[in-house]
């Protein structure tokens, strides 16, 4: 698939493709797709959360956020 075809899909299809391949990203993670330094990102974050310094939003909660900010840009 190339950008261009995925240009000519719609709002919504695109972000429910860009959906599924970060869907598919969480179910098959593999450690080399993550360089170190993102990795020690992500390791700081998680120990922030975990002492309640942090501030978390649930992820479908987020994800309805942002849908409704797509739509009202449209």
């Amino acid at each position: 698939m190339e950008l261009h075809e995925l240009t000519q899909l719609s709002t919504q299809d695109r972000l429910q493709a860009m959906e599924l391949l970060w869907q598919s990203f969480s179910e098959h993670q593999g450690v080399d797709l993550i360089p170190a330094w993102h990795q020690q990102v992500l390791n700081d974050r998680m120990a922030r959360m975990q002492a309640g310094v942090e501030k978390t939003t649930p992820w479908q909660t987020a994800k309805d956020r942002l849908r409704d900010l797509t739509r009202a840009a449209t």
